[in-house]
């Protein structure tokens, strides 16, 4: 226990003054992802002996930090960020949410293996990060989207320095949160002269004056200028990992994240629609100065809808209710530990809401029951694995037996002929089977 000694003050009626007070924590119990230890601090305010206001404050000790060759360290331990970015929405509970649905919510994205959450594009709620630090997530917290464009146009002028002012004071004393950020995607990153950097400049100083423990980020779209990323102590890339890994050649000094992380396809440098099926975690894990990667969006949410029937943004691995996709087997196959093995069956006939180009994925479906016209119809099959090899199954008579590392995104494709019935699928590691999977 730390304690420190009492201050007394004079004030005059309406008089304001703050009170420095130092205390020593011995040997603190670190808070961490995986033991994510808290601490209450409480203030007592006396009038004489006599308490007239007392105040609670959780908090955390740790120390992490970003590095330009090996990315990020918490408590001196290198971790990959698997991240997902989340609105703050709860599908058609709205956005005045019960607690316990988020708590739900990171619980299963805790099980599945994120250890991240950008907020986007705004501060989420105090209940969300308190939930954050009891659970072992950390976070990016977003003060707002845009600056001079779009909806906060006509407020940035009069209310940049108010909104994120409240952003840093009030979420502060949370461990969970290891960057603010101050803007995404800005126009101004467009601009050929210095208008966005001397913005970008004006914003960080500030951030650093508020709280000069932490670093601050700025996420960047497709065709910024180059200079613009060298303002933010941390650079976010969205959907830009092609230009990310040019720019760290060029640019070694410079920290990196992927601020927005498309869920299946790649984008090409200069070319971003060049829809190549290679999935952009896979140069997020191969390359150590990326600190991580945030899935866009790790959960469905309301808003941004493409077209009619279409009600929100369906691309995320989980659906409304935070239910997993059969998608989000690649993910889990590579952020979790535990051995998986997932089949899943391609149909670009399936009734699915494909929600706009570059964020979508191959129509899959975790089942085997297809209309009588499919018999015999060659179906593709997809079984997703973080092990060796996998062996497929029809009705228990063996389908083969293939090696992962020669096919892509750990996910090896099978060609057969449809026949109702039961696919079941075994997953090895060399010749000991690890994982089993059916439908």
């Amino acid at each position: 226990m730390a304690q420190s000694t009492e201050t007394g003050i004079s004030l005059t009626a309406g008089e304001k003054q703050d009170i420095t007070q130092n205390l020593t924590l011995s040997n603190p119990l670190l808070w961490d992802i995986d033991s994510p230890h808290l601490y209450t601090l409480e203030t007592v305010v006396k009038a004489g002996r006599r308490t007239v206001d007392n105040y609670q404050t959780s908090f955390g000790v740790c120390t992490f930090e970003f590095d330009s060759r090996k990315g990020f360290f918490l408590n001196g331990r290198p971790i990959k960020l698997h991240g997902m970015c989340l609105h703050h929405d709860a599908g058609s509970l709205g956005i005045a949410v019960p607690e316990r649905f988020y708590e739900r919510r990171l619980e299963i994205l805790k099980e599945y293996g994120c250890n991240a959450i950008r907020s986007a594009h705004n501060p989420p709620s105090p209940e969300f990060l308190d939930l954050c630090d009891r659970m072992g997530f950390v976070v990016i917290d977003e003060a707002f989207d845009k600056w001079k464009s779009g909806y906060y146009e006509k407020y940035f002028d009069e209310w940049w320095e108010k909104d994120l002012e409240n952003m840093l004071i009030r979420d502060r004393n949370h461990p969970s949160i290891i960057l603010w950020s101050f803007g995404n995607e800005v126009q101004e990153a467009w601009n050929s002269d210095d208008e966005g950097i001397e913005c970008a400049t004006l914003l960080q100083d500030f951030v650093h004056r508020l709280d000069p423990t932490r670093p601050a980020t700025l996420a960047a779209q497709n065709g910024y200028n180059g200079r613009f990323s060298a303002v933010a102590d941390v650079i976010g890339y969205n959907y830009l990992e092609a230009r990310m890994l040019t720019d760290h050649k060029n640019n070694p000094e410079l920290k990196f994240l992927v601020s927005e992380e498309l869920p299946y396809y790649s984008g090409e440098e200069g070319r971003i629609r060049s829809y190549t099926p290679y999935n952009p975690w896979n140069v997020v894990a191969a390359h150590d100065f990326i600190a991580g990667g945030f899935i866009w969006s790790g959960v469905d949410y309301l808003g941004e809808a493409a077209a009619w029937p279409s009600k929100g943004w369906p691309n995320g691995l989980f659906d409304l209710c935070t239910f997993e996709k059969p998608r989000a087997a690649y993910h889990r196959a590579m952020w979790n530990p535990e051995p998986i093995v997932r089949i899943a069956v391609a149909d670009q006939g399936l009734d699915i809401d494909h929600g706009r180009d570059l964020w979508q994925w191959p129509k899959i479906a975790a089942h085997w029951n297809f209309p009588a016209n499919y018999i015999g119809l060659m179906m593709q099959i997809h079984t997703t694995t973080n092990y060796e090899s996998v062996e497929l199954f029809l009705d228990d008579k063996s389908m083969g037996h293939q090696r992962t590392a020669d096919f892509t995104n750990n996910t090896i494709i099978w060609n057969l002929p449809y026949t109702p019935g039961k696919l079941s699928a075994k997953g090895y590691n060399g010749k000991e089977e690890v994982a089993y999977y059916e439908i």
